[in-house]
């Protein structure tokens, strides 16, 4: 689980915000757009494994 989500779900738990609102979903979308760019970014600039990309090393880990 990344941070984003973690955030998220206790925001959404603890209804401090409406798991409804359009602003809401924008914001979150947002967020979790902008952490995996960075995620992708941190590995591509990080890593030794030249058979590898970050957006492969993302998918791997967080698409379940």
């Amino acid at each position: 689980m990344t941070a984003i989500n973690w955030l998220i779900e206790k925001l959404e738990k603890n209804k401090v915000v409406s798991q409804s609102g359009e602003y809401w979903n924008i914001l979150k979308e947002e967020a979790k757009r902008m952490e995996k760019e960075q995620i992708i970014i941190a590995f591509d600039m990080g890593s030794q494994d030249e058979n590898r990309i970050g957006k492969e090393y993302y998918d791997d880990l967080y698409s379940l």
